[in-house]
């Protein structure tokens, strides 16, 4: 039996056809992303750089020169920066601070930020991170080189400080050991001091019972001159009887020089010479009495002139003699007392003249050592400045500039990153392999063949969402919207499959296979469209698997919003289309192969016809 498929040019050339589609499959998918990490610097960047500067600095801008040379970079304002994230005409933003540059002068480590968007494109997210690692290590080498310099004269610093504080420090033992002597001769001189303060102690305990006796004394004296007072008074009342008896003499003289008188007279009266001798012996015990009392009073006379030497009182001027020799006596104790503390005084006197001096010493020596202290002081100010700015050179050395990654959405894991791809990519598959079970035919029974292999489509879109949200944790931000892009996709997917099946026949079938091949390598499913070859970047905003996976990843990750109307506008173009030129242009060119054994093809047309035959009335 003669074979149609080996036996004919036909058949030679649909397994040729066939044979290329694996080689076609992983040529174009393996170029695309043969070497996606070679190919960094396509990445469209933006940079912005908001420092503000610092006394005429602007470091922020040696940011912009240390990122690799030949990377589309793109210098912007923030809000652009993230609205071309959003839109993902960007991979990443790198944002410099305001306060870079004065931070970097106080050694303070900056934080430059790497925006991403991981939901419109997930490698693309693990790649700039890695990127962002990068670009941060080789900032911190810069700087760090910078910095090391910088350290290594603050440390040249130090040792000269180091060096001063050694010379304030043995200076300052120096003072130390001069206010040690000082020191040391002022305890002798305090001790001296001391002694001489006991022996004033003693001095003054003995010049106090010398006070107290002469006290005592004094007031024996007081008591005695009391006593004395008392005789006095009463030689005062004797002088009072004294004067009255003076006057009595005086009138008896009176009386007596009367009777001279009389007697003279008498006398010459020869008769009264008996009276005269009468009289003369009265004369006489006159002339008696008078003696007595001329020498009473020659006595008084005397004790008013001396009164040591009265003694018409003997006990009292006894007690008083003897009170003023006891006094006497103290007070010459007391004069000897006084003596010996004014001594002791005068030697106190000299030895805290002598403390006062060392105390004067030590004052100096104090000073000195004060003022030495201050230098020491001041010198490990110093010092522990530059110490802490080297510690603080050190810590900055270690990460002089730290690098944080921002997402504008949440990160995804390799799974949810990847579902919009694969996705789309099921899905035409689903179509694709409907054909088999569903192929193209001649205008009779398109109707039958449309219907069915769109019911086929819609449950290959249910379930495959249905399935993928039970059995894995996809958690779309937009649920609903999930739902509608999925059955959107596989309408749009179900009209593209018929019209090639349609039209074209097994040929048809082949040119879904390379349209899959080439979308998978262009639609940027995976890295950055930019990682890829020029072509597959050429031909990529016209791909319909683009449009479908921009829609997933909104519907998943709530990426890319701004592509969700143009997108969807293509998709819907591309499916009325489709369904257009299969339904209302006639003609159809099939490229069917041929069959292996003969016989098998008129079987396959007949099997055709009678399915795309109108049932029986």
């Amino acid at each position: 039996m003669r074979s149609l498929l080996l036996g004919t040019r036909k058949g030679w050339l649909s397994m040729a056809a066939i044979a290329i589609v694996p080689l076609l499959y992983s040529g174009a998918y393996l170029s695309a992303y043969w070497n996606p990490y070679g190919h960094l610097n396509r990445l469209p960047i933006d940079v912005v750089n908001q420092d503000l500067g610092d006394h005429g600095k602007f470091l922020g801008r040696a940011v912009v020169k240390k990122l690799p040379r030949g990377w589309d970079i793109h210098q912007t304002t923030q809000a652009m920066a993230q609205h071309q994230l959003e839109e993902g005409t960007a991979d990443l933003a790198i944002i410099i601070p305001k306060n870079y540059t004065r931070r970097i002068i106080h050694h303070q480590s900056p934080t430059v930020s790497f925006v991403v968007n991981p939901g419109s494109n997930y490698l693309n997210d693990l790649v700039m991170q890695k990127e962002s690692i990068a670009l941060t290590s080789e900032l911190n080498k810069a700087l760090r080189n910078v910095s090391l310099a910088d350290m290594r004269h603050n440390l040249s610093h130090a040792a000269s400080d180091t060096h001063i504080l050694s010379n304030s420090t043995m200076a300052l033992g120096q003072a130390g050991l001069r206010l040690a002597a000082d020191d040391h001769q002022l305890g002798q001189a305090l001790m001296s001091a001391s002694l001489g303060g006991q022996e004033l102690f003693h001095g003054a305990m003995g010049m106090s019972t010398g006070m107290n006796d002469l006290a005592q004394h004094l007031g024996t004296l007081s008591t005695t001159m009391q006593q004395v007072a008392q005789g006095a008074t009463k030689t005062a009342q004797g002088l009072s009887s004294s004067q009255h008896m003076l006057l009595d003499a005086a009138q008896q003289e009176e009386a007596v020089l009367s009777i001279l008188s009389r007697q003279i007279q008498a006398m010459a009266n020869p008769q009264s010479t008996q009276s005269i001798t009468q009289q003369q012996t009265q004369w006489a015990a006159v002339a008696q009495q008078l003696s007595q009392e001329q020498a009473k009073l020659a006595t008084l006379e005397k004790a008013l002139d001396n009164p040591s030497s009265v003694t018409l009182w003997p006990q009292e001027a006894k007690a008083l003699a003897e009170g003023v020799v006891q006094a006497d006596q103290a007070a010459n104790t007391l004069s000897q007392r006084s003596k010996t503390l004014a001594a002791s005084q005068e030697g106190l006197a000299q030895k805290l003249s002598q403390s006062a001096s060392a105390a004067e010493a030590i004052g100096a020596g104090t000073m000195r050592l004060g003022s030495h202290l201050h230098t020491v002081g001041y010198d490990t100010q110093v010092l522990g400045q530059k110490l802490q700015d080297a510690a603080g050179d050190l810590s900055f050395v270690a990460e002089p500039v730290t690098g944080k990654l921002v997402a504008l959405g949440p990160h995804s894991n390799y799974g949810k990153g990847l579902s919009p791809y694969f996705l789309a990519l099921s899905l035409w598959v689903g179509a694709l392999v409907a054909t088999v079970i569903v192929p193209g035919g001649t205008r009779q029974g398109l109707a039958l063949r449309q219907w069915t292999s769109l019911g086929l489509g819609l449950a290959q879109s249910i379930i495959l969402s249905a399935g993928i949200l039970w059995l894995l944790p996809m958690n779309p931000v937009h649920p609903l919207i999930f739902w509608e892009t999925m059955i959107a996709i596989a309408v749009t997917w179900w009209t593209v499959m018929r019209l090639l099946s349609e039209k074209l026949g097994d040929g048809g079938r082949l040119l879904g296979i390379v349209l899959l091949v080439v979308q998978l390598a262009g639609s940027a499913g995976t890295y950055p469209i930019q990682l890829s070859p020029p072509i597959f970047q050429a031909i990529h905003p016209y791909l319909p698997m683009t449009w479908a996976i921009h829609l997933l990843r909104y519907a998943i990750s709530g990426a890319l919003a701004a592509r969700v109307g143009p997108n969807v506008l293509w998709l819907g173009l591309v499916a009325v289309g489709a369904w257009g030129i299969t339904q209302f242009i006639p003609g159809r060119i099939p490229f069917n192969s041929p069959p292996l054994e003969e016989g098998l093809d008129e079987a396959a047309d007949v099997s055709v016809s009678t399915r795309g035959a109108a049932p029986p009335m």
